[in-house]
């Protein structure tokens, strides 16, 4: 153990193993919630987005002659509704 780590389980009303397991069993808990529930909800998030910047990426570019065709029915471009 190093020092850094040694000088953080120090306490006067408990022995230093104890306070050192208890730290342990703290930061356990705190990794547990982390990987078990925050992680998937961000990685899904994550996924979410991805899909759809693919999903904009996927639709064909409007060019000069669509943009014209539009102009000449008097109708504006319209983003597509999922």
């Amino acid at each position: 153990m190093g020092e850094s780590t040694r000088h953080k389980c120090v306490n006067t009303t408990l022995l230093p193993g104890q306070v050192c397991c208890k730290r342990l069993e703290e930061d356990t808990r705190a990794n547990s919630y982390i990987v078990k529930e925050r992680l998937p909800k961000d990685i899904e998030s994550k996924r979410k987005t991805v899909s759809d910047l693919q999903r904009v990426v996927a639709e064909p570019a409007m060019g000069q002659a669509d943009l014209e065709e539009l102009h000449k029915k008097g109708t504006r471009p319209r983003m597509k509704k999922q």
